[in-house]
């Protein structure tokens, strides 16, 4: 930087500050408060450039007698593909403990009824998502409780952490309480797994 613009950069931060007595204060101040300048931005412009598909899917599973409900998102085998799930939202309509139930090295395979998911990036191909989203009656199943929690009849409980799935791998979300319906959103991003992430 130029011994004017630092000058003139200094008197801005003495005038916004409130400062006296020093001429020369930029260096002097964390970087805080120096200009930076923004490279990327985590945007689909910015994601479509990188091959990444930002894709959701909204379902409900209907409650089933003497059974639970439950969601299985599933990176199926071989896929070259990592899943990172970015958010999952999960509702009921009474008071019900809930799971994420984690399976990284063996995928459980599809529940009963397929829920269909999508892009949120139309320049991507609809039925191009490599997650396949199920939804059953079923108890759930995995190697890892990833998240445990109580919820009371139509609160959302949001669970915001991101779970890489390799192929191979399957996620379980639902409620361990019979005869209860469970709404379930989730966000996720995929993109071309490298050599050394398989």
């Amino acid at each position: 930087m130029a011994k004017i613009e630092s000058g003139r950069w200094s008197e801005m931060l003495r005038r916004s500050l409130g400062m006296k007595g020093q001429e020369l204060v930029a260096s002097e101040l964390s970087p805080e408060v120096s200009a930076t300048w923004e490279l990327e931005r985590d945007s689909p412009e910015w994601g479509f450039l990188k091959g990444v598909r930002f894709c959701s899917v909204g379902v409900y599973q209907a409650e089933s007698a003497g059974a639970v409900s439950n969601i299985r998102v599933s990176n199926p085998s071989g896929s070259g593909v990592l899943v990172i799930v970015d958010e999952i939202q999960i509702a009921t309509t009474a008071l019900a403990e809930l799971h994420l139930v984690s399976a990284p090295t063996i995928n459980q395979g599809a529940l009963a009824s397929s829920k269909s998911s999508g892009t949120v990036d139309g320049r991507w191909n609809l039925q191009e998502t490599t997650a396949i989203v199920t939804g059953g009656n079923t108890a759930l199943t995995g190697s890892w409780t990833l998240w445990d929690t109580i919820t009371t009849a139509n609160a959302i409980r949001i669970f915001n952490h991101q779970i890489i799935m390799k192929p191979d791998s399957s996620l379980d979300v639902g409620s361990t309480t019979l005869n209860l319906p469970i709404y379930v959103t989730i966000a996720w991003h995929e993109r071309a797994a490298t050599p050394l992430e398989l």
